[in-house]
């Protein structure tokens, strides 16, 4: 029974987490990134539970349960942080040429 409650908890926790990351923005980036973080430690200790109460054979197959999730989670991750370079990207490019204008003004005086 255990096993089962700290299984679903778990599951729980990595849709929670995936939930939240697929609803985050620049407004609410560090609330739900400490909430994904907090929650990360708990899925940590619990899967360390659900671990120790089988034996192995019995935690790998239940294992492919939940990689799905974990899946999805690193690819949202990966899709995040491909965003954020994009915009970094944008940023910098306006900067440069914003500079360079600049440069020019001062040129033509």
């Amino acid at each position: 029974m255990e096993f089962n409650q700290n299984f679903q908890e778990l599951k729980k926790n990595l849709y929670i987490v995936l939930e939240n990351l697929n609803n985050i923005n620049d407004e609410n980036f560090d609330s739900n990134m400490n909430k994904i973080k907090n929650l990360a430690h708990g899925i940590e200790e619990r899967k360390n539970k659900v671990k120790n109460s089988l034996i192995t054979e019995e935690y790998k197959s239940e294992r492919d349960e939940y990689q799905t999730a974990i899946k999805l989670i690193n690819e949202k991750f990966d899709s995040i942080i491909e965003k954020k370079k994009e915009v970094q990207k944008k940023i910098s490019m306006e900067l440069s040429k914003t500079i360079n204008q600049k440069k020019l003004i001062n040129y033509q005086r």
